[in-house]
């Protein structure tokens, strides 16, 4: 290609920003080889008929068929600085004046390799004789070959973009997401109405390039409301059982989209040993596994990204 800085322009990786000094994800690409493999004439057998279905003329057809190879390799590298919670000896922790942990900051790095090969081939006109259908090859052969070149290249970037972006990209979406509550005319019905119509203004708010510890600190009372109805409501009848199981669900979802699924796992099995639905604890305790495991593979702990902004 006559200039490798156009395909540096075209990677990109959403909620970053492009750095040549110190920059925490590194691609190199290496396109290795891209190669005309083989050219082959072949025809086909084309037949008229009447209404009657009586074949009436047969001829040949007879086109170029060339098929082409490209090998990439990129290779990722990234440095990360992450901060890092140890838990200290117990004598400080019972140290009113001293923290309980300490936090440190270490570097992570990592390296990893993948590859944008592609093996395809393309058709030239047809033609009534095989002579015309070399002479087309070999009259555009040049030019064949720097069009699936660039078309090849297109292939390296997009896969490129891919990859990287499902690693390490922040790409701004919109989720909804269900509330439970007790659909009665009683005093708690009503409280609950309020509490879920709350949550939902406040949720409003949560931005993709903003933190969410304001949303977070907003929605305290209404976690704090949750929370008591579990002891609130301690029979094991089952109007008791309906309105914990609507605390431990409401407060698995507000934990999950808070970025915090251990929390959320807890709730989840408060869900299940509440004995109301099992089906739902299982469900938030699956999603916030994910999570956790999302924010293990891209080393972040929130899925909102200030640099958007």
């Amino acid at each position: 290609m006559p200039d490798a800085q156009n395909i540096t322009n075209d990677i990109g990786i959403f909620g970053w920003k492009f750095s040549n000094e110190n920059p925490s994800v590194t691609a190199s690409i290496r396109i290795n080889n891209f190669i005309e493999n083989r050219v082959s004439i072949v025809d086909r057998l084309v037949e008229e008929k009447d209404k009657d279905g009586k074949v009436i003329k047969s001829y040949k057809l007879y086109k170029a068929i060339t098929s082409f190879d490209g090998n990439a390799r990129i290779d990722v590298s990234t440095t990360f600085s992450i901060t890092e919670e140890k838990e200290v000896d117990k004598k400080v922790t019972e140290n009113r004046f001293l923290s309980s942990a300490a936090t440190t900051k270490n570097t992570k790095t990592g390296a990893s390799s993948f590859y944008a090969n592609q093996n395809f081939s393309i058709n030239s006109k047809e033609y009534n004789s095989s002579y015309e259908a070399e002479k087309d090859y070999k009259l555009n052969r040049a030019n064949t070959y720097n069009t699936q070149l660039k078309n090849y290249v297109s292939h390296v970037v997009s896969t490129v973009n891919n990859h990287l972006n499902y690693k390490f990209g922040f790409k701004p979406n919109n989720e909804r997401f269900i509330l439970w509550i007790i659909d009665s005319k009683e005093e708690e019905g009503q409280i609950q109405k309020d509490a879920i119509e709350a949550v939902k203004i406040i949720f409003s708010e949560m931005k993709a390039n903003l933190p969410i510890n304001s949303i977070e600190e907003k929605l305290q009372p209404l976690i704090a409301y949750f929370e008591s109805l579990k002891t609130k409501y301690p029979n094991d009848d089952k109007g008791s059982k309906k309105i914990r199981y609507s605390a431990y669900f409401n407060l698995g979802k507000i934990y999950y989209y808070l970025d915090q699924p251990e929390k959320a796992i807890k709730e989840g099995q408060g869900l299940i040993d509440n004995d109301y639905d099992k089906k739902d604890g299982e469900e938030i305790i699956k999603d916030s596994e994910k999570l956790i495991e999302l924010f293990k593979s891209k080393n972040f702990t929130t899925r909102h990204n200030v640099s958007l902004n």
